[in-house]
């Protein structure tokens, strides 16, 4: 890689040329990029990154959400029976699910907690 630094109002065009007529260099050189084309080259790989890096987010977003609810299904249906049993002692649907949210809301924000520090 060369840089070269010229004259302001002078070309990427110009250069290219004087480079073919008066040095051997294009026999070595596939292609001559001015500064700014090469930033919009790394713009593009940028954002190529980022989609691939965000598609990747969302596919292990969903795998995440998959597996939660299978496991909040494999708990329900455990719990199947003692649910029942709460519902026929004047337990509400509402009422059980502020119940177990709060004991798992409670186990979430502790192993957070504890995972964290």
């Amino acid at each position: 890689m060369i840089h070269i630094q010229v004259e302001d109002g002078t070309t990427v065009s110009e250069v290219n040329r004087i480079q073919v007529e008066n040095t051997p260099l294009s026999m070595y050189t596939e292609f001559i990029h001015s500064a700014d084309t090469m930033a919009g080259f790394i713009g593009i790989l940028q954002n190529a990154f980022s989609a691939i890096l965000a598609a990747f987010a969302l596919v292990l977003f969903g795998v995440a959400m998959a597996v939660m609810g299978h496991s909040i299904s494999g708990l329900v249906e455990q719990e199947w029976k003692n649910l029942g049993i709460l519902k026929t002692m004047g337990y509400t649907g509402g009422r059980l699910t502020i119940q177990y949210g709060a004991a798992m809301g409670g186990g979430v924000i502790l192993g957070m907690h504890f995972c964290m520090a």
